[in-house]
């Protein structure tokens, strides 16, 4: 876990994001770090920032079920004996992690 920013005098975890076209899986991210850090006894708040457009969100009220369920779904993969298939979409090319995914096919 790699947090961009946490605004110690305020207790607030900040992701920064180029571009608002993926706020649902923004907020998911903070969603998991809040919870991580409740896990160790941190209560934080979060927030999503979009510098480029002037976009400031705070992340309140997420729930720990939901991401109990993303946890879950992703050991689930994790321990699969074998990756489901990928897919391509449009968002693979400039995903920062396509290499995990595609390697040098693209």
């Amino acid at each position: 876990m790699k947090l961009d920013r946490f605004r110690e005098d305020s207790g607030v975890v900040v992701e920064i994001k180029s571009t608002s076209r993926h706020l649902e899986s923004a907020r998911a991210q903070v969603a998991y770090y809040l919870y991580r850090l409740r896990e160790v006894g941190v209560r934080a708040g979060g927030e999503i920032w979009v510098p480029e457009e002037g976009l400031k969100e705070k992340v309140e009220g997420f729930s720990e079920e939901e991401v109990g369920k993303d946890l879950e779904r992703i050991k689930h993969i994790v321990e699969m004996e074998r990756p489901p298939p990928r897919k391509w979409i449009r968002y693979c090319g400039k995903c920062a992690y396509r290499g995990l995914c595609w390697g040098e096919e693209r």
